[in-house]
């Protein structure tokens, strides 16, 4: 397969390949399209690309909103996860319409995932695809209270996971002072979570989530929950925020 015939084939793949599969694990690599070798043989083929490269160039480069302030990974709770976990459990909440009409309790995030930082300032698409570039997606797990204890003490030895609408401390390696959607946490309830379907495969070790009473994938990408939370903060004439709010801290 001579060089052109490669490049056609990756582009191909670059624009036939954006359906429903999950990236677990990325790995990058340079590799010269051009080279003094192909360079003379395949300038159609650099041409006839170009226009495109071009376009997407513009388009992950568009401001599409802008940060009151730098946001990084953090534990126990840091505010780029706070971030994060929030806008995938808006979205979701958007998104979700379930036959009984039991809301998303709350939502789980992991910090591997998080793969860049948000600067202070205007904030573009590839700052976002920098974030989130695997094609993981939004999940709602039913969980039985055992189950979520047990998400929780995970959480814990972690040292702090991204989560909205929970509360907790840490001691030693337990979740203690429990609240979920502003109650107490109760182990004889059953809770909805919205997460990534790369956690509710059993990611990071998260196996037992396996005993989920019922799942619900959402086909919503959490990269896409993330632009379209923030288009409409930008829209309203807000700017992109978080706070550290306690949401995970260490009991005295």
């Amino acid at each position: 397969m001579n060089f052109r015939f490669q490049l056609m084939f990756i582009l191909l793949l670059l624009i036939t390949g954006c359906g429903s599969t999950h990236v677990i694990r990325s790995e990058t690599k340079v590799i010269a399209l051009v080279t003094a070798e192909t360079a003379a043989v395949d300038s159609a083929v650099y041409y006839m690309i170009e226009p495109y490269r071009i376009a997407i160039a513009v388009n992950m480069d568009e401001t599409i909103g802008e940060t009151e302030k730098a946001m990084e990974r953090a534990q126990p709770e840091g505010l780029l996860g706070n971030f994060v976990a929030d806008a995938c459990m808006s979205v979701a909440e958007k998104y979700y319409y379930p036959e009984d009409n039991v809301k998303i309790d709350f939502c789980l995030m992991n910090n591997g995932g998080l793969r860049a930082p948000l600067p202070q300032g205007k904030i573009t698409r590839r700052n976002i695809f920098e974030l989130m570039p695997l094609e993981n997606s939004l999940t709602v797990l039913t969980l039985k209270g055992e189950t979520v204890e047990k998400v929780l003490t995970f959480v814990a030895v972690k040292g702090g996971m991204p989560v909205s609408k929970i509360k907790m401390q840490i001691r030693d390696t337990a979740a203690i002072n429990i609240e979920v959607a502003g109650k107490s946490f109760d182990r004889e309830k059953n809770y909805r979570m919205v997460t990534s379907d790369y956690l509710a495969n059993g990611g990071d070790g998260l196996f037992f989530l396996s005993a989920a009473v019922k799942r619900e994938d959402l086909n919503m990408k959490v990269r896409d929950a993330l632009l379209e939370y923030i288009g409409g903060l930008t829209k309203a004439g807000k700017k992109i925020s978080a706070k550290a709010e306690g949401r995970i801290t260490y009991a005295p």
